[in-house]
């Protein structure tokens, strides 16, 4: 949270922040949800899907710039599409619990 705040407002964040980003990846990919002040992982915590997210985002400055851009103008077609798209995906999803009753 703290890079992607920085980055959003334009903050200089350190580099050890990034380095102790990826120190918290785990073996299975995702990244744990908390840690010790001298880096030690407690037995008891477990990566998720949030804070993985959250450390993608912060690891990735294409995608934060595409979310957090007020610059952000899409092609009036492309606008159109991914409306139409969105709302055939919840008719879908209405006909089938209709059908399920």
């Amino acid at each position: 949270m703290f890079y992607l705040a920085g980055y959003v407002l334009d903050y200089s964040v350190p580099d050890n922040v990034i380095n102790r980003i990826l120190s918290l990846q785990a073996s299975n990919g995702g990244f744990y949800t908390g840690y010790y002040p001298n880096g030690t992982i407690p037995e008891a915590v477990v990566t998720n899907t949030e804070t993985t997210a959250l450390a993608v985002y912060a690891l990735s400055p294409q995608i934060a710039r595409k979310l957090f851009s007020s610059h952000i103008n899409l092609d009036p077609f492309l606008s159109l599409a991914c409306t139409i798209l969105f709302v055939l995906f919840i008719a879908t999803v209405l006909v089938i619990f209709i059908k399920k009753d």
